[in-house]
């Protein structure tokens, strides 16, 4: 799926979240004009009304989060192919991941990755890369697009994806039922 497609599912699952959001506060609204219901009443279906909201709200978060996600494992996997394609391969991309765990900045990754690209290390180098995507190493990130250029199209995609998919303040409120 491409990124505006994407986008524009996303977008669209968060106009369904605002619907939500509308339709419990105006539920919220006409409960509490309603004359014939008695405080305890109100309270009531206004629980009511506020669990069906958060149910809603929580099950179209996931299916957010969802599609980044399968995005995100969709750019990784363009970009670890090469690396995967025999069990020997495997277990040196496991080998190279757990090198890469013992990493502690930045700085280092940088380092290791410019010498695995130069000694033609793709394991190790696959490995680095996705570990500095985690960590937002972005230096890291483009020491390797610029050693692997026919991947810059698809490390930019996955930067912003993984952006998105953090921004947790603005899916937190996206996504946010308030108790009236």
């Amino acid at each position: 799926m491409g990124l505006e497609s994407l986008e524009a599912e996303i977008a669209s699952i968060r106009e369904s979240a605002t619907s939500v959001q509308r339709t419990y506060s105006q539920n919220v609204t006409s409960i509490q004009n309603d004359a014939t219901l008695s405080d305890t009443g109100k309270s009531d279906q206004k629980a009511d009304a506020y669990a069906h909201a958060k149910a809603d709200l929580g099950a179209l978060r996931q299916r957010e989060e969802a599609v980044i996600n399968a995005a995100i494992n969709s750019r990784k996997a363009i970009i670890e192919a090469p690396t995967k394609p025999t069990a020997s391969s495997i277990i040196s991309y496991r080998d190279a991941q757990d090198r890469t765990d013992r990493i502690a900045d930045a700085d280092e990754a940088k380092a290791l990755i410019e010498r695995a690209l130069r000694q033609d290390d793709l394991y190790l180098a696959h490995a680095i890369f996705d570990r500095a995507t985690q960590e937002r190493w972005h230096g890291v990130a483009q020491v390797f697009t610029h050693a692997k250029p026919e991947y810059a199209d698809t490390v930019r995609e996955l930067q912003t994806l993984i952006d998105t998919r953090d921004a947790g303040l603005e899916r937190t409120m996206q996504y946010a039922i308030f108790a009236s």
